[in-house]
């Protein structure tokens, strides 16, 4: 009896991580959010955010879904900069501009300028905040497997950001979604 409950457990540890591989590697999903939650796991509800450059590590947990946008790339871009009449962040780095927009109103980019969605983005307790499950899907280091063209588009319009690459790990046993990112080195 004991070699039967061996076996089932093997089995299905093998059955899990079979299906983990396969899931991760094509997710599914009608939005780039549902594809970058499906890539990991949609049921963790917190996220350990790392930041690695020049060979130093900042790290951050919060009991959410969303990374500040400050702590994401406070000491690595130019500025960042909040409108309170329009409604509006910027994050300027590279003498371009990735535009969080809480207007309310449809605006179009300028040429140096990448809009993000507005369902990638939330503003909560005064703090500008992005989705970390996008954030890790957008430089994940295994893109190449996922076959997402729109994911590799918006890969390459927020160059500018100098991350190099980032690496979502679902925590199993402590229900966080570890992002690690890896910015490119000061020059």
């Amino acid at each position: 009896m004991k070699k039967f409950f061996i076996t089932i457990s093997i089995f299905l540890l093998f059955l899990f991580t079979v299906n983990n591989v396969t899931f991760a590697s094509n997710p599914k999903g009608d939005t780039l959010l549902d594809r970058a939650m499906n890539a990991y796991n949609p049921e963790l509800k917190n996220t350990h955010l790392r930041v690695v450059q020049d060979k130093k590590v900042k790290e951050f947990k919060y009991k959410e879904q969303f990374i500040p946008v400050r702590d994401l790339f406070g000491p690595y871009v130019d500025s960042i900069k909040w409108d309170n009449k329009t409604k509006i962040a910027v994050v300027s780095n590279n003498s371009s501009e990735l535009v969080l927009n809480f207007s309310g109103k449809n605006i179009v980019a300028k040429e140096n300028q990448v809009v993000l969605p507005t369902e990638w983005i939330r503003v909560n307790k005064g703090r500008i905040e992005i989705n970390a499950f996008v954030v890790a899907y957008l430089f994940d280091k295994y893109s190449d497997s996922y076959g997402d063209n729109e994911r590799d588009q918006w890969e390459e319009e927020l160059a500018f950001l100098d991350i190099k690459e980032s690496e979502g790990i679902p925590g199993v046993r402590d229900g966080y979604l570890h992002v690690y990112i890896l910015k490119e080195p000061l020059v």
